[in-house]
């Protein structure tokens, strides 16, 4: 019942046990050595996608002999499961043996200790040749110490590992075929060991069928890597709120899809395609629960451009359609590294503002100034249209050191459209940050400076509140955050 892999060298896939497990404990088996679920980033497992049929050739020498009918019931298991997109053939038998360089997945009788499993360790074991997670050719080795019965007769429990131990062939064909398809050992632990044959039920005869774990499993199999499939979808959305869209196999109309999210190329996620829409319903995309949403993720919030990016896990692994789409979430205006160079007394209240624009549509999330030290009162900073009409207020603190950057949450973001001129501004009452007019000043506005997408023009006052008309080449450090 272990399983091996040979990606670099052998490593022993051991029963796993664990604490807590989902209501569906099936496990999926991901090379070297570990028992995963089947959204796991890293992939399970699995047969190309061109490789719908794979054959199995039985070597009948020693305890093989008279073992076909077993065998080939073991495959018809998995083969006519409703859950199942692949063909496991009887192809015939051969002379070969444990040999992963023939072209051939063998079924044979041999010794399974010393480099498999270690004196007696283990009933059967399959050994599979892999690229990555992709297989190109499984053999099973099944212990020729144990004695092999096909009438139903054996007694065995599976920690029996003595040498003339009696054991089911089609029950323990079953579950090593199992691995071939990638599914791995249910943890002990599990309500659902007892009956899984990718369980405990692997050595009696209950294992000759499928429990509704298996067919889970079988399902993950189907969903994340289809043979053949014939994709269709698209990335409708993907903001710093939202990253939403559809997915369908027409090949299996009814099937959920995974995706691979991606983060500037770099794999973040496994998003699965099941939720129901009525517009896929209505344009005759199967039973319509295609459809994927998710909350944007603050690892993509990193006020730089990202790129997201969503791939089908299987067949080409391309794009769907849409994707990739750019984002940048939580741009300051003016870098949070700047400060200004003068922090003057005011002699009064001003409202000081900053015009600025956008490349890309959007939305502001924050207003916020740099509070001077020394400064006192209440303040409100407002945004503005450029021509004086208030799209949104927030009133400001005192930053913890009473100096420095100090913004606020509007209640509602407002959308910001490219190519528009918007100001920004607050009041100062008795200090505040500015920089002089002038080139020399890297934090000037004598010309306009471009955080992309957002540009800041020029700075703008006036005495008193309200909205500020006087323009300057001055910076006076109001400020906005953007989302995408």
């Amino acid at each position: 019942m272990s399983l091996k892999t040979t990606t670099f060298r052998f490593a022993a896939f051991a029963l796993m046990a664990a604490a807590a497990w989902p209501a569906s404990a099936y496990r999926m088996f991901q090379a070297p050595n570990t028992a995963v679920a089947c959204d796991s980033n890293n992939g399970f497992v699995h047969w190309p996608s061109t490789v719908g049929t794979f054959n199995w050739y039985h070597n009948t020498g020693g305890q093989g002999s008279g073992k076909a009918s077993a065998l080939q019931a073991a495959m018809a298991t998995w083969t006519n499961a409703s859950q199942s997109d692949h063909v496991l053939n009887y192809a015939g038998t051969t002379g070969n043996g444990l040999n992963l360089s023939d072209s051939q997945n063998t079924l044979v009788w041999a010794d399974t200790s010393t480099s498999l499993c270690s004196v007696n360790a283990c009933h059967a074991i399959t050994v599979m040749d892999l690229s990555g997670q992709v297989l190109q050719e499984v053999d099973i080795v099944f212990n020729e110490l144990m004695d092999w019965r096909t009438d139903g007769t054996h007694t065995s429990n599976c920690p029996d590992t003595a040498a003339g131990t009696p054991l089911d062939t089609q029950a323990i064909a079953t579950h090593e075929l199992g691995h071939s398809l990638g599914l791995g050992h249910l943890p002990s632990s599990d309500p659902a060991f007892a009956t899984a044959t990718m369980g405990g039920s692997s050595c009696n005869t209950a294992g000759r069928s499928l429990a509704t774990d298996d067919l889970n499993g079988l399902q993950c199999v189907t969903n994340r890597y289809p043979v053949g499939p014939a994709y269709e979808g698209y990335l409708e959305t993907a903001n710093c709120r939202t990253i939403s869209g559809w997915v369908w196999n027409s090949d299996s109309p009814n099937d959920p899809v995974y995706l691979e999210l991606k983060r500037n190329s770099t794999l973040y996620d496994i998003v699965l395609a099941d939720q129901y829409r009525a517009d896929l319903f209505a344009a005759g995309k199967g039973d319509g629960e295609h459809g994927f949403s998710r909350n944007t993720a603050v690892a993509f919030k990193t006020g730089t451009w990202q790129t997201v990016s969503l791939k089908y896990t299987g067949g080409t692994n391309g794009d769907i359609s849409g994707s990739p789409k750019a984002i940048i979430c939580r741009l300051y205006l003016f870098p949070e590294s700047w400060s200004p160079d003068q922090e003057n007394d005011t002699g009064g209240v001003y409202e000081v503002g900053t015009q600025f624009g956008t490349t890309d549509s959007g939305y502001i999330t924050h207003l916020g100034f740099y509070w001077a030290l020394g400064e006192t009162g209440s303040h409100t900073a407002t945004l503005w249209s450029n021509t004086g009409v208030s799209l949104g207020t927030v009133p400001l603190s005192a930053p913890g050191f009473g100096q420095g950057w100090t913004y606020g949450t509007l209640s509602t973001p407002v959308a910001i459209t490219a190519g528009t001129l918007y100001r920004v501004s607050v009041n100062t009452n008795t200090k505040q940050a500015k920089s002089p007019c002038s080139p020399s000043s890297p934090t000037s506005l004598y010309n306009s400076f471009t955080n992309s997408p957002l540009i800041a023009y020029q700075g703008f006052w006036k005495a008193g509140t309200g909205f500020p008309t006087t323009s300057s080449c001055s910076n006076f450090f109001v400020s906005v955050r953007f989302d995408i």
